[in-house]
């Protein structure tokens, strides 16, 4: 439940920086991945606690949903960081 407030406050913090005009691609970046490892990380708590093989076929489509929703959401901040670092470099 921690980590879970804590990607809030994560999100909060980037829709601050991002009202400011203050949020660059590389903080921005390093925010999603933050969340990104956090999420895995309870993804893996998750599964490992499950013991029964009933619970297989759930977990198999939790690990589905949350790529479906954790990856989307991680591309684009890696895009504008690409784009980014190619616009400087010219």
């Amino acid at each position: 439940m921690s980590l879970s407030a804590f990607c809030a406050i994560l999100t909060v913090v980037e829709i601050a920086l991002f009202a400011a005009h203050k949020l660059r691609p590389l903080p921005y970046l390093l925010l999603q991945l933050v969340k990104l490892i956090i999420w895995l990380t309870l993804l893996g708590l998750w599964v490992s606690a499950i013991s029964t093989w009933g619970a297989i076929t759930m977990t198999t489509y939790f690990i589905i949903q949350l790529l479906e929703t954790v990856l989307p959401v991680y591309s684009p901040p890696s895009l504008i960081f690409h784009l980014d670092v190619n616009y400087q470099s010219r």
